[in-house]
């Protein structure tokens, strides 16, 4: 997954916007199919950057938001502070 995440990243960052997106997507459904929320939550965020809308920003930060909130446990809470911006 980190691995995924790193060549999305990679593509976002070399202008390949659409390619990170289809990336994202498709560890967004592996992370929610397999019903790692903790994935799910990275994905989301990275997801939310992904995109230039600000509609699609929110709607991804929120997706994030609640996977975090679905964790449940000590690992994620060093990513509230930034779901909360």
């Amino acid at each position: 997954m980190i691995e995924k995440i790193g060549r999305a990243q990679d593509l976002a960052a070399n202008g390949d916007g659409d390619g990170a997106r289809a990336l994202y997507t498709e560890l967004w459904d592996e992370a929610t199919g397999s019903g790692n929320q903790y994935q799910a939550c990275a994905v989301a965020h990275f997801m939310a950057h992904a995109h230039v809308e600000p509609e699609s920003q929110l709607d991804w930060h929120l997706r994030a938001l609640h996977a975090a909130d679905a964790v449940g446990d000590e690992r994620i809470r060093a990513f509230y502070p930034i779901r909360h911006l």
